[in-house]
């Protein structure tokens, strides 16, 4: 062989040797060796840590120490000097320096060769100037124009295609209603009041709504009361339940976009079944809550058999099973209604609507 290769055999080491090893070594070094790797995921967590606290861990003995640590940071706080001001603060003066944003300028290449491509200045034009005259040639150009344009760039472009124009709607007078005249004729049994609407009149007191479902209760003459949209609770909800227990006259209800909560629906209903007046209820649109919930749709298919005075009911449902199921049961409370009309006149519909329908023969 050419080259000699030394072999060394492994010496024994114990942990004697070892001990008298690490003696040997500096804090520096031992600290290096005590490094590890921080994604070493076989070393705890608090090995992989290279930062090490060499502060004295803060005796603790009782709330009394507590409070003189707490004084001694306050009184070194204090010793420390507020830095001095070299311009004092006045309301409109600006110190310091006033910072200003730096410009940067477009160099534009130029080409001094002799041919007449390279003569040509590369000139950048900013993309808002651009716009702008894109958009003004767009408005000078005629509809022949815009045309011709599009059979350049293969657009296809149709003549007769033309948006429809928007239908603007005059807006919705807002409702002059009188609370308090509405009041008087129902506390009056007016027979002129048959319909009440005030939807849309917010801020009406609680005492107001109270005198009204208190004069609706023996009243004979209304027919008909809307009142979506006027921030309605549970609370003066249940002093209409109060009314429709007694009153005989009222078909059409309308409590949309209130706050009713689904319990009160229920409520609504039950309270209509001994006077079997109500025909039309409307109570969608609840801001308390945007579905029932099952157990109170499962509720209303219940008791919609029992009042089968009932043939409207305007709510949304959550779930399929219910909805058709409520629907059915009103298609048998307009049928049951059906068979016990009573058929025993004839009516006759007033064509100009200045008068209502008439009675012009009896049936034997």
């Amino acid at each position: 062989m050419d080259e000699m290769i030394e072999q060394v055999t492994p010496m024994h080491v114990t942990l004697d040797d070892l001990e008298e090893l690490i003696n040997c070594l500096s804090a520096e070094e031992i600290e290096e060796l005590a490094e590890c790797d921080p994604d070493d995921s076989s070393m705890p967590p608090y090995m992989r840590c290279a930062y090490k606290c060499n502060k004295e861990p803060t005796e603790w003995k009782g709330d009394e120490n507590r409070d003189k640590l707490q004084q001694g940071l306050k009184d070194q706080a204090l010793a420390i000097p507020d830095k001095k001001e070299e311009v004092k603060w006045e309301k409109g003066t600006v110190r310091g320096k006033v910072y200003v944003p730096k410009v940067e300028e477009v160099i534009k290449p130029q080409y001094d060769s002799d041919d007449e491509d390279e003569k040509k200045k590369v000139v950048e034009e900013d993309p808002a100037e651009l716009d702008d005259e894109y958009s003004q040639a767009l408005q000078m150009a005629t509809a022949g124009d815009i045309q011709d344009i599009a059979d350049i760039l293969g657009v296809t472009f149709q003549e007769h295609c033309v948006a429809t124009t928007l239908k603007v709607f005059p807006t919705e007078a807002p409702n002059t209603t009188n609370i308090d005249e509405v009041i008087k004729q129902a506390t009056a049994n007016d027979g002129e009041l048959q319909d009440i609407n005030l939807n849309n009149i917010k801020y009406i007191s609680d005492e107001k709504w109270k005198a009204l479902f208190s004069a609706l209760r023996d009243n004979s003459m209304v027919e008909s009361l809307s009142a979506a949209n006027c921030e309605l609770t549970d609370t003066l909800i249940k002093q209409l339940c109060d009314c429709l227990e007694s009153n005989k006259t009222i078909r059409a209800l309308n409590l949309e976009s209130n706050s009713v909560s689904a319990e009160m629906v229920v409520n609504i209903i039950k309270s209509t079944i001994n006077t079997k007046g109500l025909e039309e209820l409307r109570v969608a649109n609840q801001f308390s809550g945007q579905f029932l919930g099952s157990a109170i749709e499962y509720a209303l298919i219940d008791i919609l058999p029992k009042a089968p005075h009932l043939v409207k009911l305007g709510v949304r449902m959550e779930f399929r099973d219910s909805l058709n199921k409520c629907a059915l049961a009103l298609a048998k409370n307009l049928d049951r209604r059906r068979q016990t009309e009573d058929r025993t006149f004839s009516l006759k519909l007033d064509k100009t609507g200045k008068t209502g329908p008439q009675i012009v023969s009896d049936k034997k």
